[in-house]
């Protein structure tokens, strides 16, 4: 929507909201035109200057437009919201919902759990004429909160959860992908209405061992017939291996991963691709922004490189799936590398800012995370553009030192150990959100500062504990359990071990509530 041009007639109806101080005089659409360029908070703090203030901060257009630019900002799928629908008091609760969010929690002692408003478990459904709920082994939640992917075996989901906890759950899919293997990655389209799934497949029983990776769109919010619509395939099957390394990371033109051996760029959108030798044949985590890439490699080193640029696939038959032999092979090099701590440690996690930010006005940021029996070592980076002409000694962008801590969950959970970490790092407002899963069944959310600058100096998490110990399934994966913190909202699978035991937790106060001051 754009909301731009809208007059204030039409955004604040019988409303004469022309601010005045003796024979000085400001019209309203300048007033509305100076808040396109504040906060949230100072928004809030222009609304308790004076009574026509107040006034022009509860007009629509200005939260309409708050609402928009927090989108982008956080990497919230904008179609989350049904704009034109929400009443003026929803916008502002949705555009206030990040800093509420983490407001609220860092308000917990940290011996506290984090109390929920509101807890549900759908029971989710496969089909909307069966009241059997449905098994499912995986799940990813679209930032913003609202759509859910559950996936089991060759089935993909699409689920409602609805916008903020006063919109039911809708227990049966939206849509349904069938028989095109199990969920792996999700990200917008280029033009930020739809979403993109990529599955991969295991080849049918009795043909030669190979794995198709496939890429469908859907544009959740159309009305009805709402389907899933293929965007291209390809087949991974080679000779001498047909193993996966670790997650793939899918963008609006692109899906990049990692093979036993090798690196694989394929853009989809374009019809090119490229593949390079890996500096090791481990199991790996890699974290991937635009066009770099950090991959932590041997003797937990982290590879810093640019991603190469992709050529032309010749397809023989458009009917069949492209084929990994038709990508370019390259000799592709790390630029730089990041060494470890001191000490021992078992690998690389990494976590930064997830694909819906590549938009976004802000820095990028990623961590390094180095778990081991006791309190993890963390090291965070913020990723700034170098800008310079194509060289082969510099790099696209530069890691930029914002800080280390020495102990992950601070000095209050000590008794938690790291287990697993979503790969997506979350900013709101000036703040870095990570959430993790302990080992001893429960959510941790971490706090982290957004550097203000490069710096070594040791910096203090704030932790405090979203899912009570013993709450999650046992030896859950990150693809078990989601967190939005723009929305406030969690869902992971229960402690029951049922594959339809889907929790899902909202911890914002609902719109009709008073919103509390920022």
């Amino acid at each position: 929507m754009d909301t731009s041009m809208m007059k204030v007639e039409e955004a604040c109806p019988g409303e004469d909201l022309t601010l005045s101080a003796g024979s000085f005089r400001i019209s309203s659409e300048i007033v509305i035109h100076i808040l396109r360029f504040l906060g949230l908070t100072d928004i809030i703090s222009m609304r308790k200057t004076c009574r026509m203030m107040h006034r022009i901060t509860k007009c629509r257009v200005v939260w309409l437009e708050a609402l928009e630019r927090v989108c982008e900002q956080y990497g919230i799928f904008k179609p989350t919201f049904p704009m034109e629908e929400m009443s003026i008091l929803e916008l502002e609760h949705a555009s206030t919902g990040p800093t509420r969010f983490v407001e609220g929690v860092k308000k917990y002692q940290p011996e506290e759990s984090v109390r929920p408003y509101l807890t549900r478990t759908p029971h989710l459904r496969r089909e909307r004429s069966s009241y059997d709920t449905f098994a499912h082994d995986s799940l990813q939640l679209v930032p913003g909160g609202r759509f859910l992917f559950t996936s089991a075996l060759d089935t993909v989901c699409l689920f409602d959860l609805g916008y903020n906890m006063n919109v039911p759950v809708k227990p049966s899919p939206l849509a349904v992908l069938d028989n095109f293997g199990q969920l792996r990655a999700i990200a917008p389209t280029s033009n930020r209405k739809e979403l993109l799934v990529a599955t991969l497949k295991w080849s049918l029983p009795g043909t030669p061992l190979s794995r198709i990776l496939y890429i469908h769109q859907i544009n959740p919010n159309r009305r009805g017939g709402l389907k899933f619509h293929c965007k291209g395939s390809l087949e991974l099957h080679r000779a001498q291996d047909a193993t996966l390394m670790g997650d793939l990371h899918l963008t609006s033109t692109f899906v990049f991963f990692k093979r036993t051996q090798e690196f694989v760029l394929w853009d989809w959108a374009g019809n090119r691709g490229c593949r390079w030798p890996a500096t090791t044949v481990h199991y790996t985590q890699f974290y991937v922004f635009k066009d770099t890439l950090l991959e932590g490699g041997l003797n937990e080193h982290t590879y810093h490189y640019d991603l190469p640029t992709a050529s032309s696939i010749v397809v023989a038959d458009p009917a069949q799936p492209g084929h990994l032999d038709d990508l370019e092979s390259l000799t592709h090099q790390p630029k730089a590398s990041l060494s470890p701590p001191d000490g021992e440690h078992n690998h690389i996690a990494l976590c930064g800012l997830p694909v819906w930010c590549e938009n976004s006005p802000l820095d990028p940021h990623v961590c390094l995370i180095y778990p081991n029996e006791g309190s993890s070592y963390l090291q965070l980076y913020t990723l700034k553009p170098l800008n310079v002409p194509e060289s082969p000694f510099l790099p696209h962008s530069l890691p930029v030192p914002g800080g280390h801590t020495t102990k992950f969950y601070g000095d209050n959970h000590a008794s938690s150990s790291f287990y697993q970490v979503l790969p997506a790092l979350f900013r709101c407002e000036d703040e870095l959100v990570i959430c993790t899963s302990s080992d001893q069944g429960g959510l941790l959310m971490s706090i982290l500062p957004v550097p203000s600058k490069a710096t070594l100096e040791e910096i203090t998490p704030t932790t405090v504990v979203l899912v009570p110990s013993g709450s999650l399934m046992e030896e859950i994966e990150p693809n078990q359990f989601a967190f939005c913190p723009m929305s406030g909202r969690a869902v992971y699978f229960g402690s029951s071990g049922m594959s339809d035991d889907v929790q899902v937790v909202d911890y914002l106060l609902p719109p009709e509530e008073p919103l509390q001051e920022l």
